[in-house]
């Protein structure tokens, strides 16, 4: 479980060292109670202060489940979304995409 930890770090000497527009981090925490709660959180705020202090969106694709099957299937659930964030925030971040057009299309492809 502290593995995921390491997580934040991993993402800084991705941002320091390369040309990367936006990092997907994932991360899982295949564990139960406080701790792994605790775990998850931890890496979330990490993964965040990582891309706000280098100006480069990190999409934190951080999965907290009981099992490693459940993991597998949250993963391969979510992977388009992350994807797509991602994709949407390097458009942003170049200037190809304003925010609002990109906000209503999410709300619209919602409902």
């Amino acid at each position: 479980m502290a593995d995921v930890l390491q997580l934040p770090f991993a993402v800084q000497y991705l941002i320091r060292h390369t040309a990367c527009e936006v990092v997907i981090a994932l991360g899982v925490v295949a564990s139960e109670g406080w701790s792994a709660q605790a775990t998850a959180q931890a890496t979330l705020s990490g993964l965040l202060h990582a891309g706000l202090d280098a100006s480069v969106p990190v999409i934190p694709a951080v999965v907290l489940t009981e099992t490693a099957r459940d993991a597998k299937s949250e993963i391969k659930s979510s992977a388009a979304g992350w994807v797509s964030g991602a994709l949407a925030l390097a458009d942003m971040k170049r200037g190809a995409t304003p925010v609002a057009g990109m906000m209503s299309n999410k709300l619209n492809s919602k409902g």
